[in-house]
């Protein structure tokens, strides 16, 4: 129990000393949101990094065990493979159930829109949740749980149900396609050890709404 607190502590704490910072001096620039959103994704992605740069020199933690390394040729393929299917149906299902999406209030070219959102946006949150955030979280409180059939760690869920809560801003069904994201990423980083699938899958579910939208 204390281990489990530990962890969630460290989730939480991790996160706010990413993200508030970062919201506090954006909101203190008061940019329009066209502006404002790059900013956030661009200073959250380095503070997330300092935050690496402060556990190597303090905890024993290298660089490589935050995911930044290669990986076996497999998990790019279940990446693709898996995240393609999925991504779609996902996709459908979210904007059936009438999310806004991430495009909501936004005034951005489609292209630069696509790139932020569709390239940036889920190597900035895959760094941060499954690099900074579960590689934390795993070493406090290791161990597996069965989900559905399926063994997972206790760090892989911890931080899809995180980032699933802030997606619920969006809609309810955004978040639970958040969470399934965030399991599904994070077993790819837990089993291959690198942060590159996550990242093909992240990008694949967001490039599959922007798809959507671009055809309606």
């Amino acid at each position: 129990m204390i281990s489990l607190l530990r962890a969630l502590w460290l989730c939480s704490g991790l996160f706010v000393a990413t993200y508030v910072p970062t919201f506090v001096i954006v909101g203190a620039l008061k940019k329009p949101l066209e502006a404002a959103v790059p900013l956030i994704i661009g200073m959250s992605l380095l503070f997330s990094l300092a935050l690496m740069n402060a556990l190597r020199m303090w905890s024993r933690y290298a660089l490589r065990d935050f995911g930044f390394r290669g990986c076996a040729s497999r998990y790019l393929l279940w990446a693709v493979g898996g995240g393609i299917p999925i991504a779609i149906a996902l996709t459908w299902l979210d904007h059936r159930f009438g999310s806004a999406g991430p495009l909501a209030g936004l005034v951005l070219p489609y292209w630069k829109a696509l790139l932020l959102f569709g390239i940036c946006a889920p190597i900035q949150e895959e760094i941060i949740f499954r690099g900074l955030i579960q590689t934390v979280v795993a070493r406090a409180f290791a161990g597996n749980v069965m989900l559905g059939g399926i063994r997972s760690s206790y760090a892989v869920l911890i931080v899809a149900v995180l980032f699933g809560l802030i997606h619920l801003e969006v809609a309810i069904f955004t978040a639970v396609a958040a969470f399934i994201l965030g399991v599904l990423a994070g077993e790819l980083r837990d089993k291959s050890r690198s942060l590159i699938p996550s990242f093909i899958l992240h990008a694949l579910f967001n490039m599959a709404s922007f798809l959507w939208i671009g055809s309606r």
